[in-house]
């Protein structure tokens, strides 16, 4: 009668689709750290196949994402919790997503300072990234 705490490393999909075998709704927090979408080469939905002058990028993450947030909301409690770390270049899209993904829990948005000398965007330097987080 001990509680089990089990961490899982790996890619999302993979890990949350091998959960659902044994742990379906019996999840109490799930974070995922999505890639965002920025010209990183180093997985395997990369800058190779999508580009920043793809028409299609924002859909196509949005594609990848939905697999994601639907495994993760098959594994979740009832009062379970969803972190989603995200920065500026999907948040809004990330945020209508879970929205549409999880209709019944409340989505909050929290700013994390990440890098206090900033990563430098077209007009200003980026301090931050953000957390989305839902639960009922």
């Amino acid at each position: 009668e001990k509680p089990t705490h089990i961490l899982i490393e790996g890619d999302n999909f993979h890990a949350l689709s091998v959960l659902a075998y044994t742990h379906e709704k019996a999840i109490d927090v799930i974070y995922i750290d999505p890639p965002y979408n920025t010209g990183a080469r180093d997985w395997k939905y990369n800058n190779d196949y999508v580009d920043i002058n793809d028409a299609y990028r924002h859909s196509k993450w949005l594609s990848m994402m939905s697999n994601r947030l639907k495994a993760a909301k098959r594994l979740l409690k009832r009062d379970g919790v969803l972190i989603c770390a995200i920065d500026e270049n999907e948040r809004d899209r990330l945020g209508l997503l879970l929205e549409d993904t999880f209709k019944e829990h409340e989505l909050h948005c929290i700013t994390i300072v990440h890098n206090p000398r900033g990563i430098q965007g077209s007009n200003f330097s980026y301090t931050h990234e953000y957390a989305s987080t839902l639960y009922e």
